[in-house]
C-alpha cells in the first residue's frame, strides 16, 4: 500500500533528485510539502511527486567496458582449451613419426621427425659405421640411396653381423676399394649371407669373402 506521506529523504530518493532541490521546490511553491518541528525537514504527499516521478530520467542500458569483454573473451578461450586442449595433443601425439633411413651407398643414418605426412619437425644425418672408410676410398660427396630400416632391416642387420665379427680385420689397406664394394653389395642384397659364426675364418681378400658370402649356405 503506498504511503500517504514520505520523509524529504524518502521523497528524494524515489523521485531521483537531491534533498537540496527538494527543499528548493518546496521553497518556491513547485511542491506542496507539510513542514514538520525542524523547519529544514518536511513530509511530501505521495500526490505531489507524481509529476517529479514522471520526469524521472530512464536509465541507459550499456554495454559491458573493454575490460569486462577481455576478461569474458579470456574465460572463453581457457574453457575451450581445458574442453578440447586434451583432444589436440591426442591427435598431435598419433600424428608424430619418427622414421629412420639408411644410405645404401655410404651406411650414414638419415633421422627424420614428422609431423602428420608433410610437415617436417627435424631431420639429422648420422655417421654410420663404415661412412669413414667410403669417404677414405671416395672423398666426393655421396650420392644417398637412402632405405627406411622398415624396409631394409634385415641387409642392415646382416652387415652388422659381419661388422660384429670383424669380416674385414686382417684384410690389407689394399683392398679397401674392393671393400666398400662389397659393403654397398650387402646392403642392396635381398638374399640372406651364411651364418655370422662362419666368419670365424679370417679372410685376406674381399674376393674370399665375396665367395663365402655366395656360398650354397648363403642362398645361392
Amino acid at each position: 500500500m503506498e504511503k500517504p506521506f514520505y520523509s524529504l529523504r524518502e521523497a528524494a530518493r524515489l523521485a531521483g533528485v537531491s534533498e537540496e532541490d527538494l527543499r528548493r521546490r518546496i521553497l518556491l511553491g513547485e511542491l506542496v510539502a507539510e513542514p514538520v518541528a525542524d523547519d529544514r525537514h518536511y513530509l511530501v504527499p505521495a500526490s505531489g511527486l507524481t509529476p517529479l516521478l514522471k520526469k524521472r530520467p530512464t536509465p541507459v542500458q550499456t554495454g559491458p567496458t573493454r575490460a569486462e569483454r577481455v576478461f569474458c573473451l579470456s574465460a572463453f578461450m581457457l574453457l575451450a582449451f581445458l574442453s578440447i586442449g586434451p583432444l589436440v595433443i591426442c591427435l598431435w601425439i598419433g600424428s608424430f613419426q619418427k622414421v629412420d633411413y639408411f644410405c645404401a651407398n655410404c651406411t650414414r643414418v638419415l633421422q627424420i621427425s614428422r609431423l602428420g605426412q608433410t610437415a617436417v619437425l627435424s631431420r639429422q644425418i648420422e655417421p654410420g659405421p663404415y661412412s669413414h672408410l667410403i669417404q677414405k676410398v671416395e672423398p666426393a660427396p655421396c650420392r644417398h640411396e637412402w632405405v627406411s630400416f622398415r624396409q631394409g632391416r634385415d641387409r642392415w642387420n646382416r652387415l652388422m653381423a659381419l661388422e660384429k665379427n670383424g669380416i674385414f680385420s686382417a684384410l690389407p689397406e689394399s683392398e679397401e676399394p674392393a671393400e666398400v664394394e662389397f659393403i654397398r653389395w650387402v646392403l642392396h642384397r635381398e638374399a640372406p649371407l651364411p651364418e655370422a659364426g662362419s666368419t670365424e675364418t679370417r679372410f685376406h681378400s674381399v674376393r674370399q669373402i665375396r665367395e663365402w658370402a655366395q656360398s650354397p649356405t648363403g642362398g645361392e
